[in-house]
């Protein structure tokens, strides 16, 4: 449980973004990685989370803490465990799930210093979790530009869509 309480921090979006760019279904091959980090600031503390892609259904997550992360003194392995990856997603989800429906979109930026809830990183890793697929963005052009869009009626429903147990 100590992995997901510090998920109540913000770094939040720093932390999907990081997740996602493991999961070949989530993100262009372009953007895939096998290994991803990212810190976690405090002041003066804090901690640096590296998340890896064993393979394609494992990842390995390390968590080094800091009693002083700016000069990396005195540091501290809290977690270094591997686990399938949709396991992992699926509590991560789980855990977003309960912040939307707690705080609401506008409340969950009133509580969190002006940040917005990371709702197209949860959305992708929700749908992941679901289908085991990517999630569905058209691509099309206007005026010359290219752009993207998603069906906003499935946006809702999968924001609303309760995950079991």
């Amino acid at each position: 449980m100590l992995l997901f309480n510090k998920l109540y921090d913000y770094a939040l979006d720093e932390f999907l973004k990081t997740l996602l760019q493991l999961i070949p279904a989530c993100v262009p091959n372009n953007e895939l990685k096998s290994q991803t980090n990212f810190e976690w600031y405090e002041e003066p503390v804090g901690t640096t989370w590296t998340l890896s892609r064993v393979n394609e259904d494992y990842i390995h997550i390390k968590i080094v803490s800091y009693k002083d992360i700016d000069h990396k003194q005195d540091q501290e392995t809290e977690i270094d465990f591997t686990c399938r990856t949709i396991d992992f997603v699926g509590k991560v989800v789980k855990i977003l799930d309960l912040l939307i429906k707690t705080h609401g979109i506008v409340g969950f930026k009133e509580c969190w210093h002006e940040h917005d809830f990371p709702k197209s990183s949860y959305l992708k890793l929700k749908n992941f979790y679901i289908t085991s697929t990517t999630y569905c963005v058209f691509e099309y052009e206007d005026k010359g530009c290219p752009l993207a869009k998603t069906d906003i009626n499935k946006d809702i429903e999968l924001l609303f869509r309760d995950i079991q147990s």
